[in-house]
């Protein structure tokens, strides 16, 4: 019995503290192609913002699958929405369009 309490005592505390570590979502955040400079911010509302050169676009995003990204740049459906894959670390995104990478570094 005693064994038993101990277990499940332990599971509870390792449950907590797995609980309070959470994963913070990778994407959220800006990024930046170094070639053109072109930067994507990721917000966690699903908004989506891409500027260069003093030059804005807002759009949303949806994640539909662990590497899969709608990204919608109208609201009335006039343009379509374009599905992305893509894989991202702390340090770099890297979206993938019609089998070409594109590598964004995270802005900090």
């Amino acid at each position: 019995m005693k064994k038993k309490t101990i277990l499940l005592v332990l599971t509870l505390i390792l449950s907590f503290v797995l609980a309070s570590c959470g994963s913070k979502d990778l994407l959220l955040g800006t990024w930046q192609e170094p070639m053109t400079g072109i930067t994507m911010k990721f917000q966690d509302d699903g908004t989506l913002t891409i500027s260069k050169d003093g030059v804005s676009f807002a759009m949303t995003y949806e994640k539909q699958d662990p590497n899969l990204l709608a990204i919608t740049a109208s609201t009335d459906g006039a343009i379509p929405a374009q599905t992305i894959s893509y894989a991202v670390t702390k340090e770099s995104l890297t979206l993938t369009v019609d089998n070409t990478d594109t590598v964004f570094d995270r802005i900090k």
